[in-house]
């Protein structure tokens, strides 16, 4: 839930819970975080009577989101993500049947998806 002030986000937060407490759902307050971008200033909610945890970061669509606003962690991650399969490939490079263009084709759509995902914008 995203919102431009506090009272905002409360609000949102007490709308959700009553939803949820209407089909017999409950938050559970040790699974939700809380996340507060310090670049933009934002606000931490609560729920009933507890307060979200707050986090410095958190992963959301295979991209991590930190407090600062900072991509080196993002960064390594995906470098490492991308190592991470490369490694695994070592088989199927060493292959002496596969031809070379099978080997950038698969490279390509392995190693580089992962190194350059969503890195257009």
């Amino acid at each position: 839930m995203i919102d431009e002030t506090g009272e905002q986000l409360q609000t949102l937060t007490n709308s959700v819970t009553g939803c949820a407490r209407g089909i017999r759902l409950d938050m559970s307050v040790e699974k939700t975080k809380s996340y507060e971008n310090r670049t933009s200033g934002s606000y931490v909610a609560r729920s009933t009577d507890n307060w979200f945890e707050c986090v410095d970061e958190f992963c959301y669509l295979q991209s991590i989101i930190t407090d600062t606003g900072s991509c080196d962690k993002e960064v390594k991650t995906r470098i490492g993500r991308a190592n991470s399969t490369f490694k695994r490939l070592d088989g199927i490079r060493r292959h002496k049947h596969l031809g070379l263009s099978i080997k950038i084709r698969l490279y390509q759509s392995l190693v580089l998806a992962i190194l350059l995902y969503c890195a257009e914008r």
